[in-house]
C-alpha cells in the first residue's frame, strides 16, 4: 500500500471530516504536511500552483506565495524537475524563501534578466539557484537595503553576475554562509567575478560578511567599493580590489587563482590565509596589512611607496648586488647569499658574498644592493654593520642608508665612507658580511 493510498483509506477521512475537505485534497494535505521541515511552514509554493516541472512558468506561483508570506516564510518543496522562472522575483522585505537543500532544491530561470531581487531583510536559504548557463543575473540587492542572510545555497552557473550590489551602499549587515557561488565560464584572469560590488566610492563603512564561501576556485569577488566586508573561511579564486575598495578584511581563506593579486584602495587586511598569487601593493595606497600569511609564492611586493603598509614575510631571499659609485661589479663566480624579512614596517636583511675568482674594479665608494621588493622610503640613517675581507685585512664598520635609496654603503669611522683604491682587484678569499634592519 502506498503512502497516498493509506492517507486515502485512513488519513484523508479524518482530515475531511474536521472541515468538509474535498478526501483527495485532504491526502495530499496529509502527505506534504507529513514531511517534518514542511510541517514548520504555513504556506508552500505548490500551494500557489508551483510544478516543478521544468517546463510550467512557476513565476506567479513564487510571486503570489512571497507576497501572502510577507514577513515570514515561504516553503519551497525538493521538486521533481525544477522550478522555471521566466520573470524576477522579489522576496519582500523580512520574508525568508526556504528550501529542502541546497543540491536539490532547484531553480532556474527562463528568459528574464534577473531572477532574484532582495529587500531588506529578505534571506534565501537550501535552495540550489541554477542559472542554467543563461544571460541572467542570479541575485540582486540594490538602493540602501541592507540586512540580507543568504545560507547554505548554491547560486551557479550563470552567464552573469551570480550575487550582485548593485550600489556601494546596497547589502549594509548583509550575511552570506556556507554558500557555493561560481559564474559559468568563470575560470580564473577571465575577469567573469561570481560577486561583484558596484565600484564607486563610499565614504561610511557597509559591513558585508561572508562565511565558509566556496567558489571553485574560479573568478571570485570584484570588491569594488567595499567598505568593510569580512571574509573569513573560505575558498577564494581571484579576488580583484578596485582604487576605491576600503577596510576589506581576509582571513583563514584559501587564496587561489591568478598568479598575482594586486591590493589597492586602503586599510584592507589580508591575515591567516594560505595564499597562492604573489600579492602586490600597488603605488598609493596605505593602511594595508599583510600577514602572517603562508604565502606560496613570495615575497610580497611593495610597491605603495608609503611606508604606512604592515607587512609580514619571513626569510625571503634575494640576490644582493655589489657596485662602485654606482656601477655595478660584475662578478663571476662568487658565492652570493641574500635573505630579508619583513615585520610591519621593519625589514631586516643579511647578505654574504665571497669572491672565487680574481675580480678587477676601479676604485671608490663601495655599496650593496637592498632588497627591491621592501623600498626604502626613510630618511637616511646607520641601519647595521659590516665586515669586510680585502686581500687578508679585516675592516669593519656601521652601514649607512642613505634617504629613499635602494642601497647601503659603508663607513669605517665618522662621516667617512669606505672606498676601494683605484684599479682595485677583488682576489679569492675576499669576503663582505652585512646584517641591516630599517623602516620603510
Amino acid at each position: 500500500m502506498t503512502r497516498r493510498t493509506f492517507m486515502l483509506q485512513v488519513g484523508a477521512p479524518l482530515v475531511a471530516g474536521l472541515g468538509g475537505i474535498d478526501p483527495a485534497v485532504a491526502a495530499d494535505i496529509a502527505v506534504s504536511t507529513s514531511r517534518p521541515f514542511a510541517r514548520t511552514f504555513p504556506r508552500s509554493v505548490t500551494d500557489y500552483g508551483a510544478k516543478g516541472d521544468g517546463v510550467a512558468d512557476d513565476s506567479d506561483a513564487f510571486v503570489r506565495g512571497l507576497t501572502d508570506a510577507t514577513g515570514g516564510a515561504l516553503f519551497v518543496p525538493t521538486p521533481k524537475g525544477h522550478y522555471k522562472i521566466n520573470e524576477t522575483v522579489t522576496v519582500p522585505a523580512g520574508t525568508y524563501l526556504i528550501g529542502e537543500t541546497k543540491s536539490a532544491t532547484t531553480i532556474k530561470p527562463g528568459n528574464c534578466r534577473l531572477l532574484f531581487e532582495l529587500e531588506t531583510g529578505a534571506g534565501l536559504f537550501n535552495l540550489n539557484i541554477d542559472g542554467n548557463g543563461e544571460r541572467c543575473v542570479g541575485v540582486n540587492i540594490s538602493g540602501r537595503d541592507g540586512q540580507q542572510v543568504i545560507e547554505n545555497c548554491r547560486i551557479v552557473n550563470f552567464d552573469d553576475t551570480c550575487l550582485r550590489f548593485a550600489s556601494p551602499e546596497a547589502g549594509s549587515g548583509f550575511s552570506c554562509i556556507g554558500t557555493t557561488i561560481f559564474r559559468k565560464d568563470g575560470q580564473s584572469a577571465t575577469g567573469k567575478f561570481a560577486i561583484q560590488i558596484a565600484d564607486q566610492p563610499i565614504p561610511t563603512a557597509v559591513p558585508r560578511k561572508f562565511l565558509h564561501l566556496e567558489t571553485g576556485g574560479y573568478a571570485a569577488i570584484s570588491l569594488g567599493g567595499s567598505n568593510s566586508t569580512y571574509i573569513a573561511n573560505s575558498f577564494l579564486g581571484d579576488v580583484e580590489y578596485s582604487t576605491n575598495t576600503r577596510a576589506t578584511f581576509i582571513s583563514n581563506c584559501r587564496l587561489a587563482g591568478k598568479a598575482q593579486m594586486v591590493v589597492r584602495g586602503g586599510q584592507n587586511t589580508i591575515v591567516g590565509c594560505d595564499v597562492y598569487p604573489t600579492i602586490e601593493i600597488a603605488k598609493g595606497t596605505s593602511g594595508n596589512v599583510v600577514g602572517p600569511n603562508a604565502l606560496n609564492n613570495p615575497p610580497v611586493r611593495d610597491l605603495s611607496e608609503s611606508s604606512e603598509n604592515l607587512i609580514y614575510l619571513y626569510d625571503a631571499t634575494y640576490s644582493p648586488a655589489l657596485s662602485v659609485n654606482g656601477s655595478v661589479i660584475q662578478i663571476t663566480g662568487a658565492r652570493v647569499a641574500g635573505k630579508w624579512s619583513r615585520n610591519g614596517s621593519i625589514v631586516s636583511a643579511w647578505a654574504n658574498l665571497k669572491i672565487t675568482v680574481p675580480t678587477a674594479t676601479s676604485g671608490g665608494n663601495l655599496r650593496l644592493s637592498l632588497p627591491a621588493e621592501a623600498p626604502n622610503q626613510s630618511d637616511e640613517a646607520v641601519c647595521g654593520q659590516f665586515r669586510l675581507v680585502l686581500g687578508g685585512r679585516n675592516i669593519v664598520g656601521v652601514c649607512i642608508k642613505p634617504a629613499k635609496a635602494q642601497w647601503i654603503e659603508f663607513h669605517r669611522d665618522g662621516d667617512n665612507s669606505f672606498e676601494l683604491p683605484p684599479r682595485s682587484i677583488l682576489a679569492p678569499g675576499d669576503s663582505l658580511q652585512v646584517g641591516v634592519s630599517y623602516s620603510v
